[in-house]
């Protein structure tokens, strides 16, 4: 330390060039940045409590924390749902698009289209097998096929002359889906109506519930809070008109001590 900083404040010899502070660490950020994997104790979450977490933040957070009417709200949910259960992926949250801009125009029938768009990811990347197989077994029953219904000689037709050929991994993939679409197709499709339907119609009710009872919670805890916020002004001002009446009644009492 030199003699012109032994005068000086620690904050001004921090900042002098022979006392840099040395910046921070380049992984300091990455360090910093909470993982998605993780819970906040720090607790590494198993797959099943990832999933639920994701669905918890994409789906049900923003069903409650929406400003629309619980009407408007529940018919978000049912639109999106309705679309996420045809087969249709890749398409569907450009179909709630132009449902909401056909509804909105030309029937003024509104929705939320957030809503709407946030609930298509129901079927995803990991989850459209399951369901396009649930598709085929109920298209099979309407319409009739008893001899196949659960498509399984089917699919082990097609993993045969598919992977059986001499053909790369993703290439084989591609010509399976392909070969699913083409003899699937109708019972994809007629299938997917009646889940279509259901998932519609209950999706609506339990998010119109759903969103009906937290409403009603959040105006109660607001009329609350209103009525506490009413009784500590009573209070107070109860309180400031006892200081003044006191204050009132001293010099009234030292002037009439000398009358008697």
């Amino acid at each position: 330390m030199t003699a012109s900083d032994q005068g000086r404040p620690s904050s001004d010899r921090a900042a002098a060039p022979g006392h840099a502070r040395p910046g921070p660490s380049p992984h300091t950020d990455d360090a910093a940045r909470p993982d998605a994997r993780l819970s906040p104790s720090g607790r590494r979450l198993s797959w099943w409590q990832q999933s639920t977490r994701l669905v918890r933040y994409r789906l049900v957070i923003p069903l409650l924390r929406s400003g629309h009417a619980p009407e408007h709200t529940a018919r978000g949910v049912m639109i999106g749902l309705i679309w996420a259960m045809t087969p249709l992926v890749g398409i569907q949250m450009m179909m709630v698009a132009l449902t909401w801009i056909i509804t909105t125009r030309l029937f003024s029938w509104n929705f939320s289209l957030v809503l709407g768009l946030a609930w298509t990811w129901v079927t995803n990347a990991f989850t459209i097998l399951p369901f396009y197989y649930a598709y085929y077994v109920t298209g099979q029953v309407l319409l009739g096929h008893w001899d196949d219904i659960s498509g399984f000689d089917t699919f082990v037709a097609l993993w045969q002359g598919t992977f059986g050929a001499d053909m790369g991994f993703w290439a084989a993939l591609w010509v399976y889906l392909v070969d699913i679409v083409a003899g699937w197709g109708l019972p994809l499709v007629v299938g997917s109506i009646p889940w279509v339907i259901i998932c519609g119609f209950f999706g609506y009710r339990l998010s119109l519930r759903v969103s009906r009872r937290y409403h009603a919670k959040k105006i109660a805890r607001r009329a609350a809070s209103e009525r506490r916020k009413a009784q500590r002004r009573a209070d107070r001002a109860a309180k400031d008109s006892a200081k003044t009446d006191a204050e009132g009644t001293g010099p009234e009492r030292s002037a009439q001590d000398p009358q008697v």
